[in-house]
């Protein structure tokens, strides 16, 4: 459950916690999970978040994430770029993309598309940018303002 930095005491000693996140659209399963993060004095958090895919683990269609404290109310849901991903195709390629603020508490990770010269947001779905299977992973980095 998100809360906001001061009630969660993140400014005394910040060093790396986990967190337990909730989804919209991906099951982990049996997949492997490292959610971690650390509030930085001023009120800032920076978060590491790793799925990698099990037999079980699914994604649907523009899939989100809990946030592990709640994000700044200045920030306008999809448009904040927070941080960098990489969305992994177990032994082929890898795909570049983008974590983003989707509302005071959940955040999204899409991948980057290269369309008529112009990088764009492309949402994740179970075939998008790749089908996802067993093995597979998302894996991100992100800071961000929580809320005060």
């Amino acid at each position: 459950m998100s809360q906001s930095y001061a009630s969660a005491g993140v400014l005394l000693e910040p060093q790396m916690k986990d967190w337990l996140p909730s989804y919209v659209n991906i099951t982990p399963d049996n997949g492997t999970v490292t959610a971690r993060y650390e509030g930085i004095p001023g009120g800032m958090v920076k978060l590491f978040y790793s799925l990698t895919f099990g037999s079980g683990t699914t994604i649907g269609s523009s899939p989100t994430i809990t946030l592990p404290l709640n994000a700044a109310s200045h920030y306008i849901s999809g448009l904040n770029w927070i941080g960098g991903a990489m969305l992994n195709d177990a032994g082929s390629q890898g795909n570049l993309g983008k974590v983003r603020i989707k509302s005071a508490t959940t955040f999204d990770i899409v991948n980057l598309l290269l369309s008529s010269n112009e990088m764009r947001d492309d949402d994740i779905t179970a075939t998008n940018p790749f089908t996802w299977t067993t093995g597979d992973g998302l894996i991100c980095t992100a800071m961000y303002e929580a809320a005060p």
